[in-house]
């Protein structure tokens, strides 16, 4: 048997709909990265099609096809054991199937990608921040990806309570909502700041806001993205769920790609 190479990209796909948005975003990582593209479907489905297809648009691409009759997603996840990223598609009436239990579970960073594009290149990578050491490899990710794509990175840090550093002492039904915005600026800044200084040539913009729904500001911000990066929960392993409410809600609504970057994932 041929041993699969490691650090490659890997894509699920179930049908040439759900797969012509998914499949043409992952070759094209696997080719800025330099590494084979793994595509994986179901035996009978679309695969040589799509596989000859990509071949076509990358000729250079080193390309695999893996087809199962095993439950696709238990597959994907084990895939995602020696790969550096999971491509999944997401149907155009997403509910809880398989690209959350892909995100939610992936060894790797896994990237859900709308069947239909939201449209023309922004130019920017936006990161979702929560401000907990849950961040850290979401932050990772959102600097490479900016790197690789030569596009500037938005970090979003949206508040909808008080930030304790801000208050003090201070009653907290009466404090500043300008001194809690500086708070919760520099916060963002410390939590960026060796992830700045190790990726020099990214163009960072902090963007503290205030808003007791994140979920929506995160979604009108994703309007003006190429990808948006989270946290899988940005409260930590110990949760109940594997994906917090922010994340389930951006996954299930972006118009442009999502990465979820589970904590302890390589």
């Amino acid at each position: 048997m041929t041993q699969m190479p490691r650090h490659r990209v890997v894509v699920g796909l179930d049908g040439l709909d759900e797969a012509s948005a998914a499949v043409p975003f992952a070759a094209r990582e696997a080719k800025t990265r330099g590494c084979p593209l793994l595509l994986v479907g179901a035996v009978g489905g679309p695969l040589p099609e799509v596989a000859a297809k990509v071949r076509r648009t990358l000729p250079g691409l080193v390309l695999m096809g893996l087809t199962t009759r095993a439950d696709l997603g238990e597959i994907i996840l084990e895939e995602s054991r020696s790969a550096r990223l999971v491509v999944v598609g997401r149907p155009p009436a997403p509910d809880a199937g398989r690209y959350e239990q892909v995100a939610a579970h992936a060894w790797c960073p896994t990237i859900v990608v709308p069947v239909q594009p939201a449209g023309e290149p922004c130019g920017r990578v936006l990161l979702g921040v929560a401000v907990t050491p849950y961040d850290e490899p979401a932050i990772a990710f959102a600097f490479e990806e900016a790197e690789l794509r030569g596009i500037p990175l938005d970090a979003i840090h949206v508040w909808s309570g008080i930030p304790q550093t801000a208050i003090g002492d201070v009653d907290p039904f009466e404090y500043h909502l300008t001194e809690a915005h500086a708070t919760a600026d520099r916060l963002l800044a410390e939590t960026l700041g060796g992830w700045v200084e190790k990726y020099p040539a990214v163009s960072v913009m902090r963007t503290p806001l205030y808003d007791v729904n994140p979920a929506e500001t995160l979604l009108a911000a994703s309007q003006h993205a190429d990808l948006i990066v989270l946290a899988a929960n940005q409260h930590g392993a110990h949760t109940p769920h594997l994906l917090g409410p922010v994340t389930r809600a951006v996954l299930a609504r972006a118009a442009c790609p999502i990465a979820v970057v589970r904590h302890g994932a390589r």
